[in-house]
């Protein structure tokens, strides 16, 4: 039995870097990727491109979709079926597939660069148990949109869903390097909520002031099967779907959307480059060459040498800022 449903898209209605991090495997989900594991740490960092939150789980496990590592990168990304086979497993076209017909290198663009992904393995729910994704201990990163500078609806979520001051913890809904309450690195993930076991995923969910999705993380405790919600705070609603919709970790932005081909051909993360150091006022080629070896060198983000060099190199692409 398949874990989403197709006919409602997946939706439903439900710095420093201190940490025990450096053996976490990095992974990124894109909407209707379900793991399992043991929720392990919250925490929260300051870089020059803005804050981002850390997620970490222990004795992960891929559930439902498909699990690629990057070719470039020392990272894993997980896939839904319909990015990889053009429809889920339960669907009402009548098309069938099962786990063998993952494709084995997967393979989208930026602009002119191709970026390709090697197939670690696939589940369909309740066609094979749940797979271990490497040695179980993984991060993942939600942050801030390169072109904007703001917090994506995700990075939002989690930051109000794990944190024990749920209103406290979120700042701003549009500074990016002041939004998040708490960035020391230091573990701030709720106490009913650590060592738990939990299925996650990414929904996509309508926005109300645009006809774009936005990506609504979703933690489902196995031992119940319900959702959890955010810390009831005397400060105020923790929803605010409205500022939520319009950030930009939407359908058609932000860091998911890597197969969408940029209009003039550079490359969405060349461009969320030259967007951040504006952004930072950055003048002189010495803090514009650190701050993108940082990036490149980040396995947060999507920029890799390969898409540099194909714009120039790194002077060439310093020089558009």
């Amino acid at each position: 039995m398949a874990y989403f449903d197709s006919s409602n898209d997946g939706s439903t209605n439900s710095g420093n870097n201190s940490g025990n991090n450096a053996d976490d495997l990095n992974l990124r989900l894109t909407p209707k990727v379900a793991i399992r594991g043991e929720l392990a740490r919250a925490f929260g960092t300051d870089q020059s491109w803005g804050q981002s939150i850390g997620l970490v789980f222990e004795n992960t496990r891929l559930v439902e979709g498909c699990i690629y590592k990057d070719t470039e990168k020392e990272v894993y990304k997980g896939f839904s079926w319909s990015e990889i086979c053009g429809v889920m497993p339960k669907n009402d076209k009548g098309i069938e597939i099962t786990e063998d017909d993952a494709q084995k290198i997967y393979s989208t663009t930026y602009g002119t660069t191709e970026k390709s992904y090697e197939l670690i393995d696939a589940r369909i729910h309740g066609e094979s148990d749940p797979m271990p994704i490497g040695d179980g201990n993984v991060i993942m990163w939600y942050g801030v949109s390169g072109e904007e500078s703001t917090p994506k609806a995700a990075s939002l979520r989690l930051g109000m869903l794990l944190h024990p001051d749920a209103n406290g913890n979120v700042l701003s809904e549009t500074d990016g390097h002041n939004w998040l309450g708490d960035t020391s690195g230091s573990n701030w993930l709720r106490d009913d909520l650590q060592g738990e076991e939990f299925d996650y995923y990414l929904d996509k969910r309508p926005s109300s002031e645009s006809d774009r999705k936005y990506h609504y993380p979703v933690l489902i405790k196995t031992s119940i099967g319900e959702p959890v919600q955010p810390v009831a705070n005397a400060g105020g609603s923790v929803e605010n779907s409205g500022t939520l919709a319009d950030s930009k970790d939407s359908e058609v932005s932000g860091e998911e959307s890597e197969s969408a081909d940029s209009s003039n051909d550079i490359p969405e993360p060349v461009e969320n480059f030259i967007s951040t150091a504006r952004k930072l006022d950055m003048e002189d080629d010495e803090s514009k060459l650190a701050l993108l070896n940082d990036l490149i060198g980040d396995p947060q983000n999507e920029l890799v040498i390969e898409m540099v060099e194909k714009m120039g190199g790194k002077n060439e692409v310093a020089g558009m800022v």
